[in-house]
């Protein structure tokens, strides 16, 4: 029941409450050996049972297009009922009465495998009909399949730091640098696969006794991620509404004349990069001659590679989730613009090679995203606008005003205003979002 206030013989509602928000906490996880074979173990029964019911889709389409054209609709709706994700959830009981290793495990972790092939398929049918590339899904082989989820909270438990999941013996241990703000909801466990331990050869003798997980340095190959729903902040009061310009030369510029510039991560760990590529270059030409892909020096180089590219992604990680705590933690509304990073890296040739692997470097996307679940989070209301001209038009007077790449200044000659580039994009933007919020509420 909704409580009202007497106010002159009329009831006024209360403003409403702010919605509860779901949030993913990471955290290493410490399995001891027979916990890690347990784990992967599970984990290569689920991959095979992602492909198979891929498998028997696919199947039950080509024998549905080999009818008439009357009869092919029809068809359709009969597999639907089957192949669909609860038609193979009716079908996963009888498998599980039949296979010990899937009625040894929680029926959760089954279901949340078929879960992600249907997310496949409904985010193909909504490619199809944006007219994009479809992007049909692929069977995954070992390398790529590497997540478990398990979306109901009785599906495992929590208790200090061990968690319990059927099919595991024992309590696996979690490093909890940080308390859970909730019972969580749902988890996903995530093997950190190195391309070493991922060929088909087996694990290399320089490997084969190192231990799962180093809680000193940290060094994980299981994680585990919780999901739980928090309590909404309410809105920010007495603070402006920012428009943020993503960008090469900064990575953020704001409306209120504040830059947040980029650090271009992975420029920096190029030089580190390049040795540790061409170190394992020399090696994999070794093995390649020798037929002995499981020596130390192999190892040890291909280990090195994927540390560095570890370390470049952490890095432009780390730098993002700063710029976005800054900008949202002085804002009662964030204005951004809907861009299309993919599309544009994908124009241009080889002559603008240099530009796309900047903008790759930036990480422009990844701000976007961190910007909006941290608004979600701190009740920061956050508005998506059209890209398109804000780069040319003047935020002073609306005027187009030609300039390229190169050109960072704007300089209106209708007006006179004279301001950074990005800082004129952000204002554009910005004002885009309230005008849009305008004809909204009218």
């Amino acid at each position: 029941m909704k409580s009202t206030a007497q106010s002159g013989g009329k009831s006024a509602a209360q403003p409403a409450a702010p919605a509860p928000v779901i949030l993913s906490y990471k955290f290493p996880l410490a399995p001891c050996a027979h916990q890690h074979a347990a784990l992967q173990r599970i984990l290569d029964d689920q991959r095979d049972l992602y492909n198979a019911a891929l498998e028997e889709r696919i199947g039950s389409y080509e024998w549905a297009k080999r009818h008439s054209a009357a009869e092919f609709a029809e068809a359709k709706r009969a597999i639907r009922k089957t192949t669909s994700y609860y038609g193979q959830s009716v079908t996963m009981r009888e498998i599980r009465a039949m296979l010990p290793e899937y009625g040894d495990v929680s029926a959760l972790i089954s279901r949340g495998t078929l879960q992600r092939l249907e997310k496949a398929y409904q985010a193909f049918f909504e490619r199809v009909k944006k007219g994009g590339p479809p992007g049909f899904p692929e069977f995954k082989p070992a390398r790529f399949f590497k997540t478990l989820e398990i979306n109901q909270s009785d599906g495992f438990r929590v208790k200090g730091n061990q968690l319990r999941v059927k099919g595991v013996p024992g309590g696996m241990r979690i490093r909890l640098h940080r308390p859970l703000p909730g019972k969580p909801k749902a988890l996903r466990l995530t093997r950190e696969l190195n391309h070493v331990e991922g060929k088909a050869k087996g694990k290399p003798k320089a490997l084969r006794h190192k231990r799962q997980m180093d809680h000193v340095k940290g060094k994980a190959k299981w994680w585990v991620s919780f999901a739980v729903e928090v309590e909404g902040k309410p809105r920010p009061s007495g603070k402006p509404a920012i428009g943020v310009d993503a960008g090469v030369k900064a990575l953020a510029a704001c409306s209120d004349g504040k830059r947040y510039e980029g650090i271009q991560a992975g420029r920096d760990g190029l030089a580190e990069l390049s040795r540790a590529q061409r170190a394992f270059q020399r090696r994999r030409k070794v093995a390649k001659r020798s037929g002995n892909w499981n020596s130390r020096g192999f190892a040890r180089s291909k280990e090195r590679v994927r540390r560095a590219h570890k370390r470049v992604a952490n890095v432009r990680d780390n730098h993002g989730h700063h710029v976005a705590n800054a900008i949202v933690g002085r804002a009662s509304l964030v204005a951004v613009e809907d861009l299309n990073v993919r599309g544009m890296m994908a124009k241009g040739g080889a002559h603008k090679r240099g530009l796309n692997r900047s903008i790759g470097d930036a990480a422009m996307g990844a701000l976007i995203g961190k910007l909006r679940y941290k608004a979600d989070v701190s009740g920061v209301e956050f508005v998506e606008v059209s890209a398109r001209g804000t780069s040319q038009a003047c935020s002073g007077c609306g005027a187009v005003v030609k300039k390229g790449l190169e050109v960072r200044v704007h300089n209106c000659p209708k007006c006179g205003l004279k301001l950074d580039r990005d800082v004129n994009a952000a204002r554009n933007i910005l004002q885009r979002a309230l005008q849009g919020k305008e004809g909204a509420a009218q």
